[in-house]
């Protein structure tokens, strides 16, 4: 499941295809896809041979990854997959951060895998500020003031989580 740098090639032809929403979740170099593959932090799931989902993690340091992406394809969104890549993708780190716009997976991390929902500070916090930062890089500000602006329209709150690994959990991979 985790991907290797000479996946990366498969994977943007996989966002091709998926169109502008998939690439929407998280604008990324070419480089920067790369990078994440190189040191273990994108993981690509799939169903029967089918691509399925993916997950990218930016590090934070201390342990602690901010979820930078997870998209699932619309074929694969009412069956197991969403909350396969979630439960690995979580085990992987020791801390989490994920900040995501709907309601209905943040309910899903908190209740069923201990996530807290947290405030922008606190976040920040727990990421050693790396939240803010990359939202402010010169090539993200226009995606997150689009993420905030299409939140803003749809009346959807953005929502900041943390959860932590639990004592005795093993990384699934």
């Amino acid at each position: 499941m985790r991907a290797t740098p000479d996946a990366v090639p498969h994977l943007l032809e996989v966002l091709a295809r998926a169109g502008e929403d998939a690439r929407a979740v998280a604008p990324r170099s070419r480089r920067a896809w790369l990078r994440a593959a190189r040191h273990g932090r994108l993981l690509l799931a799939q169903v029967n041979g089918q691509d399925a989902a993916w997950v990218v993690q930016e590090p934070c340091g201390g342990g602690v990854v901010e979820w930078g992406g997870l998209y699932v394809m619309p074929a694969f969104r009412q069956g197991a997959v969403m909350r396969e890549i979630t439960r690995v993708a979580l085990s992987l780190a020791p801390c989490s951060v994920v900040v995501t716009m709907d309601a209905r997976f943040a309910t899903y991390l908190v209740q069923r895998h201990g996530a807290a929902e947290v405030s922008l500070a606190r976040a920040a916090g727990v990421s050693h500020g790396m939240v803010l930062m990359r939202r402010l890089a010169p090539g993200r500000w226009r995606a997150a003031l689009a993420h905030l602006g299409q939140a803003h329209r749809d009346g959807a709150p953005v929502r900041y989580l943390v959860r932590r690994r639990p004592a005795g959990e093993v990384p699934a991979l």
